[in-house]
């Protein structure tokens, strides 16, 4: 299996838990294939990063993001941050959704993320920046993809955790780093399905 797939599988695999608000799983999947790929030092170095001041930006932002949906007739919020760009973050505010049961038959599959109506900036997290670029790659290597799973598996999981609790009010909200294949729906709200 490539470095690259090592990746895409991890975050297959935490579908599931990021569906079910498992966010301590999603974390331990990260761990455990950096430790598997990498070694228990970059674990070590991942995980010693504080994420409290990065995951109240996340929840300011996404509050800021679901009131200004809401005005606008939003349907989908989608957080999009970019692992080759200190880690910024971006909300998209989303005229189009397409929830998860009908990912596989949707002719423009998660085309919907690029339709948006207004862009709000979002948090960045210089610490995974520096870490993710002095690894000098995605996946090339093993120990690169390791790394990168578990610097996202992290993220994934500070956004779910700032995102909870939050009352939606129907839209849906989503997240993936930039060039990410497939969009985690964090919630997957029915009321969007019936409008998408």
């Amino acid at each position: 299996m490539s470095s690259m797939a090592d990746v895409a599988e991890m975050l297959e695999e935490i579908e599931t838990d990021v569906r079910g608000a498992r966010w301590e799983r999603v974390e331990t999947q990260g761990r455990e294939a950096c430790a598997r790929l990498a070694s228990r030092a970059v674990v070590n170095q991942v995980a010693a990063v504080s994420l409290r001041r990065f995951q109240r930006e996340l929840r300011s932002g996404v509050k800021h993001a679901l009131k200004k949906g809401r005005a606008l007739g939003a349907i989908a919020i989608y957080f999009e941050y970019d692992l080759d760009n200190d880690w910024e973050g971006h909300f998209f505010l989303c005229a189009e959704y397409v929830p998860q049961r009908e990912l596989e038959t949707a002719d423009e599959g998660e085309d919907w993320a690029s339709d948006w109506m207004e862009v709000l900036p979002g948090p960045v997290q210089p610490e995974f920046a520096r870490i993710y670029a002095s690894q000098g790659g995605f996946a090339e290597t093993p120990e690169q993809a390791g790394r990168t799973a578990f610097l996202v598996a992290r993220t994934v999981a500070s956004f779910g955790r700032a995102a909870e609790g939050l009352d939606t009010q129907g839209i849906a909200v989503c997240m993936a780093y930039h060039d990410q294949s497939r969009i985690l729906r964090i919630r997957d709200e029915p009321d969007a399905e019936l409008r998408s």
